[in-house]
């Protein structure tokens, strides 16, 4: 019965491809909606198979010099569809800031016009805050621009730009009695003088007719006035110029006639934009066109993504509800979680395995000891919840701990933490963090003995002219340079005191200040980002230029999934995403993003159509669903509440009541 059924499952599987072979060779466009576990990637591979194993389509392909378009959402994503596929010249495969610019940065014309109209925004909204300082003072505006340009002026102001705030204001009356009696706000102050001096480089920046506008994937923020723009306003430019030019939406539909999108649910809703514009235009032009979408709309965890796709109605709707990695014990959980009637089932429903408990606990848990009584020793995942857990765990406790006091991560802006320090896509981790990680990364690409050439390079400012003798002699200076017992200022300092290394750190931290030396440069743009300019928390830099290098390269592995190979490991429910485990635990709290109520939200509105914030219930149902399929075979979800003696007591709470409608089997545990 067992391969009967099975059988059955893996004809209706073939069926289901089949429907997405039909929309390609119908030119129809689709989007193929599969629950977790499903295959994503495995059908986005075959449809690419399908186009290339069919010859008049391959042939047609060649004969206009087209290719295949797949846009991914990282470059592990990027490397694993490629290993799959294998290098293959009539395949693109490419995340999609470094597609976009690839297609847009050819059309300097258009990018600088772009470029220009941004500066002039920002210029006009610096001189009205140039205005309303000067008139708060009732300054002269031309003896305010000559004090605040003095070369010597901005070398003070600089200096101590990021201490305190008395600190700074007797620095700067020290240097120029004109400031005393003058009774500014130091935010305002700071914020005036650094308008004042970028109007002077925005007019030059206007005036300028040579320069060509760059995106450089190390940069991290946008340089207006030396034309280097970051990772956001490269899709503000590629949306406003493929939207407004029908040249460059027929040059996007003559080389890429089909173009497929992983992970739609966690693109940027600038490129679907993009996506639709091309497929109107071909709608228009009666051209043969296709968009396909490979996607969750449930796997949406992040604010940065769309999540459920637009004008769904305009696609053809492929689901499939099978899941090839589960257990039909863990695959009835998660049907349960999201709870939206989508039906999915194991490809083998005889693909049985242990019970899926639920274990309710107080707040005195311990997780090591749960472990052992399991005899979950290896193959297992521990996906937790509480950003401190993890960090202790995985050795950048310190790190989290002077990060959650920062303005930036307290308080209201506790998302943050997850959304800009934990996020496993460094292309939506914070600015001045992403700086700090690419630093570390070039650390451990020097000390790497396996790293290449291209590796080491990629870190440098272009145009770079260095032999391979000078390289080499470069790394080996380098390696000696930086130990993990070393403070993160210290690492700074010494590698930027070997010949040609102090270019390469100026060029990871976007450095274009030449009144400031390079650590004092850094400091600021931490103080710029961490504290948003509060003074009141300056002594917080000191703590974070002080931690020790090794836990910002432990943060920089947590990240980038780099140990991944012990008995147990730790993640956060969040950067659990896109795994798979034999065995996974995941530990739930109520106190969580500045909650109190996080998951008890979901659990007290399950069932509820109308819950009073449906975004806040969506939220939770959303990151429980990912974090519980990630098992292969064994599923323990732990939910830790102060609550824990109530709902012992009262065995019909609504709370303890819906979680029995998902979970079959509840066990307390008291410690």
């Amino acid at each position: 019965m067992s391969g009967e059924v099975l059988k059955d499952n893996l004809e209706e599987e073939i069926k289901i491809q089949e429907k997405i072979n039909d929309c390609i060779d119908k030119a129809k466009s689709f989007c193929f909606d599969a629950g977790a576990g499903a295959g994503k990637t495995y059908a986005l591979v075959n449809t690419i198979r399908y186009i290339l194993q069919d010859e008049d389509k391959r042939q047609l392909l060649n004969n206009r010099s087209q290719k295949i378009l797949c846009i991914t959402y990282t470059n592990a994503a990027k490397s694993e569809i490629m290993d799959r596929i294998g290098h293959n010249s009539e395949v693109v495969i490419s995340t999609i800031h470094d597609f976009l610019w690839d297609f847009v940065s050819i059309q300097q014309t258009l990018l600088v016009q772009l470029h220009k109209n941004k500066i002039k925004c920002e210029q006009k909204r610096a001189e009205e805050l140039e205005e309303a300082f000067i008139k708060e003072l009732s300054l002269e505006k031309s003896i305010f621009k000559k004090k605040v340009t003095d070369q010597g002026f901005l070398e003070v102001f600089y200096q101590n730009y990021a201490k305190k705030a008395k600190t700074f204001r007797e620095a700067i009356e020290s240097y120029d009695n004109f400031w005393n009696g003058f009774n500014f706000s130091v935010g305002k102050f700071k914020n005036a003088v650094n308008t004042i001096n970028r109007l002077s480089s925005y007019k030059e920046a206007l005036e300028d007719n040579n320069s060509k506008v760059k995106y450089l994937p190390t940069r991290n923020r946008d340089d207006l006035a030396n034309f280097v723009i970051s990772h956001d306003t490269l899709l503000d430019y590629s949306k406003n110029s493929i939207e407004e030019n029908d040249l460059l939406q027929r040059l996007l539909l003559d080389n890429y006639p089909y173009i497929f999108i992983d992970e739609y649910q966690d693109t940027d809703k600038k490129v679907i934009d993009i996506m639709s514009k091309i497929k109107e235009y071909a709608n228009k032009r009666k051209r043969r066109f296709v968009i396909g979408y490979f996607g969750d709309a449930l796997q949406n965890i992040y604010k940065n993504g769309v999540g459920a796709l637009p004008s769904i109605n305009e696609y053809e709707l492929i689901q499939k509800k099978f899941n090839r990695r589960s257990t039909t014990q863990i695959i009835s959980i998660i049907e349960k979680i999201r709870n939206d009637g989508f039906g999915q089932r194991a490809i083998d429903e005889n693909n049985n395995g242990a019970p899926c408990n639920f274990y309710l606990v107080d707040t005195n848990f311990d997780l090591a000891k749960f472990l052992k009584e399991h005899n979950l020793i290896k193959e297992t995942a521990c996906l937790l919840l509480k950003n401190k857990d993890i960090a202790d765990k995985r050795g950048f406790d310190e790190l989290l701990a002077v990060i959650s006091k920062c303005p930036r991560f307290r308080g209201s802006n506790y998302g943050n933490i997850n959304n800009e320090f934990l996020q496993k896509n460094q292309q939506h981790i914070g600015w001045f963090l992403r700086e700090i990680l690419t630093f570390v990364g070039f650390i451990l690409c020097i000390k790497d003995d396996s790293s290449t050439v291209s590796k080491v390079i990629k870190f440098m400012p272009e145009p770079t002219k260095i032999t391979f003798n000078e390289l080499s002699e470069l790394i080996k200076n380098l390696r000696l340079q930086v130990h993990d017992t070393m403070t993160l200022k210290d690492s700074i300092k010494q590698l930027s005191q070997v010949d040609k290394a102090e270019k390469i750190i100026e060029n990871i931290f976007s450095m274009n200040d030449e009144n400031n030396d390079l650590i004092t440069y850094i400091k600021n743009g931490a103080f710029e980002y961490l504290l948003s300019s509060n003074t009141d928390y300056s002594e917080l830099l000191d703590e974070f230029f002080d931690i020790n290098f090794v836990q910002f390269k432990n943060w920089y592995n947590y990240i980038f999934n780099e140990d991944m190979n012990s008995d147990i490991s730790y993640h956060t429910l969040h950067s659990s995403k896109g795994l798979e485990f034999d065995n996974v635990v995941v530990v739930l709290q109520d106190n969580f993003a500045n909650r109190k109520d996080y998951c008890r939200y979901f659990f007290d509105n399950y069932n509820n159509p109308d819950p009073e914030d449906k975004q806040k219930f969506n939220e939770v149902r959303n990151l429980l669903y990912v974090a519980c399929s990630r098992p292969k075979k064994n599923l323990y979800v732990i939910y830790e509440t102060k609550d824990y003696q109530a709902l012992l007591v009262n065995n019909k709470s609504r709370t303890l009541m819906n979680i029995k409608t998902i979970f079959p089997e509840i066990e307390f545990i008291s410690r």
